[in-house]
């Protein structure tokens, strides 16, 4: 996707719906341009700082930038049946249980680039 989101998007047809779950300001201002048309952003991350929104781009594009918690079961019910149909692919770094520390490092210097998930080996 490189540093651009909404370029990367725009240029692969714009996105009808985009989940952001980062907490950088930045890279959700940037997701918004890579909406189509009538496309809706919905945050589910506390933002590092206000975000810079092109008010013409909302206006003219009548896209919509909303705020959601992840605590509705309806939200979650929907999520996971578009993840089923296969409408949705979960960027994530996937790591052992045992590197848990590390994790939590890379977290903490914001090197984590999507969703970093810590997986039990059964």
């Amino acid at each position: 996707m490189g540093t651009d989101p909404g370029a990367a998007l725009k240029a692969a047809g714009g996105a009808d719906i985009i989940l952001s779950t980062t907490n950088s300001a930045k890279q959700i201002a940037a997701a918004l341009a890579g909406l189509r048309h009538g496309g809706r952003l919905i945050n589910m991350g506390i933002a590092d700082g206000p975000i810079a929104v092109d008010s013409l781009s909302l206006l003219i594009g009548q896209r919509e930038l909303r705020g959601s918690t992840q605590d509705e079961r309806s939200d979650l019910f929907e999520a996971l049946q578009l993840l089923a149909r296969g409408k949705i692919k979960p960027r994530i770094e996937a790591y052992p249980l045992a590197q848990v520390n590390e994790v939590r490092e890379r977290l903490e210097a914001g090197k984590v680039r999507y969703r970093a998930v810590l997986q039990h080996a059964a």
